[in-house]
């Protein structure tokens, strides 16, 4: 680019640019589809309201809804099942998820180290929230896989996925270069082959039967010409995964080094389950328990090549030991982070807040031409607890040349409370009574209908906006 077109809006239009450029987008362009609902979720979020997407289930048309048992098996703790996840769909699907909240991280981390201001990630954030983690299993498995940084993002925008009270950290002005080297050794990383076999290998795919044994048998026995029990075939697999396991270490360390100790907790999410793997960690329902040495000793040996000189292998040595220090450290920052982010659920008091008012029966003509439509997230001719998918008023016989009308459903968010109320105030004196549900955070519904009290002619709007806001 010439640099007389430079100007900071530019700069940041091509920060926001790199982001979404990253290998991790078309890995998960398979999960974007896999998830995408037939409900308009982004409508919802199309504002600057809060919006907890627990609240987002009552408004979900019925073909999201009957996705619940689905969703919920393909997106499973694999913990929780004997069997794992070893389907290869469901790998894929998986795989394409973590791609896709890999980006979501990117964006946090860009957000937290100063390379791009929130605002110019605002939106795209919050429409990639509603796209996918508008189901519980979707949110859920953000939960039990440590994904903190998408909690943090979330409560950035204006968004509650369940995480509990996530309080992001503070943006850092000065990480922003530090961040442009994330970034670019996150791409090499992605992109390099060797590291992606070894990192397949790290998560139990495997070709042949006891391979991992086989692997490390010959990791000790190097830099032995002919390592017993392997084919010709074996050795040249065998060699590439070490090649994979020396670029693991080295990249990695090479990403860490240079960062302060808070950023290389944060920064560590990234990779945190591959750290597990590697210094022989298990993620379960309380947290990660050490299960044996991991890769890390083995790696460490297969590092270390033949060498005539003592010197230099004793500062070779001194260097692995150094990188493999770097990761250990990197490792437990990530740990104690994580432990200390597993906060405890939100006490039913701030989970019972309002989050939509849905005016139900809502003639179209009384839509258009009232505030309402100015405030709406979403109008539709249906609902899902409600009558038929489209009605029209009157719905008997009426004279010739009368005009038919659609009774809408009107969803609004919580913030527009008081236009509501006002709309409910003036609304009987049509000599209708409106219906009115109360979405609540917490997904559970109440339904309202506001009657005119027997001798009067108008509601007050302050009675009105308490009865909305006590049915929590």
């Amino acid at each position: 680019m010439n640099t007389s077109d430079w100007t900071p809006e530019r700069e940041i239009q091509n920060r926001v640019a790199a982001l979404s450029k990253g290998p991790w987008t078309n890995h998960a362009k398979s999960a974007f589809a896999f998830l995408k609902p037939a409900t308009p979720v982004n409508l919802y979020l199309a504002g600057d309201w809060h919006v907890p997407m627990a609240s987002v289930r009552p408004l979900l048309v019925a073909a999201d809804v009957a996705r619940d048992d689905e969703l919920a098996h393909v997106f499973r703790a694999h913990w929780k099942d004997p069997e794992g996840v070893r389907h290869k769909g469901e790998m894929n699907v998986r795989d394409s998820f973590d791609e896709a909240l890999t980006h979501l991280q990117l964006l946090e981390l860009a957000v937290e180290m100063g390379y791009v201001p929130l605002d110019a990630i605002k939106e795209q954030a919050r429409q990639q929230f509603s796209e996918l983690l508008w189901s519980d299993a979707a949110r859920k498995f953000v939960w039990d896989y440590d994904y903190l940084s998408v909690g943090y993002l979330a409560s950035r925008i204006g968004v509650d996925i369940s995480q509990g009270d996530l309080a992001p950290p503070p943006v850092n002005e000065a990480g922003a270069v530090r961040f442009a080297l994330v970034l670019a050794e996150h791409v090499r990383w992605s992109n390099d082959e060797v590291i992606d076999e070894w990192l397949h290998f790290l998560d139990d795919y495997v070709v042949t039967r006891n391979e991992q044994v086989l692997f490390q048998e010959y990791l000790l026995s190097r830099p032995s010409p002919t390592p017993k029990k392997v084919t010709v075939r074996q050795r040249d697999r065998f060699e590439r995964l070490a090649a994979g396991a020396g670029q693991f270490v080295i990249r990695l360390s090479t990403l860490m080094a240079p960062l302060r100790e808070d950023e290389r907790a944060h920064v560590g999410l990234l990779y945190s389950y591959w750290f597990a793997k590697f210094f022989g960690y298990e993620r379960g329902a309380q947290g990660y328990r050490k299960v044996g040495d991991g890769w890390a000793p083995d790696v460490k040996i297969a590092l270390f090549p033949k060498m005539d000189s003592d010197d230099d292998m004793k500062s070779y040595q001194e260097s692995v030991a150094r990188r493999l220090g770097t990761l250990s450290n990197a490792w437990d920052l990530v740990r104690n982070l994580v432990e200390k982010s597993r906060v405890k659920a939100r006490t039913p008091e701030r989970i019972a807040r309002p989050a939509w008012f849905q005016i139900l029966d809502l003639h179209e003509s009384d839509f258009m031409n009232s505030p309402l439509c100015k405030v709406a997230a979403s109008w539709q001719p249906q609902h899902a607890k409600h009558g038929p998918p489209v009605r029209e008023y009157p719905p008997t016989k009426v004279k010739a040349g009368a005009k038919k009308e659609k009774m809408l459903t009107v969803t609004i968010p919580q913030t527009y409370a008081k236009v509501v109320a006002e709309y409910l105030a003036k609304h009987p004196e049509s000599g209708r009574a409106p219906r009115v549900n109360v979405v609540l955070a917490n997904g559970k519904v109440s339904r309202m209908v506001f009657k005119m009290p027997s001798g009067s002619k108008t509601f007050q709007i302050g009675s009105v906006l308490g009865q909305l806001l006590a049915k929590a």
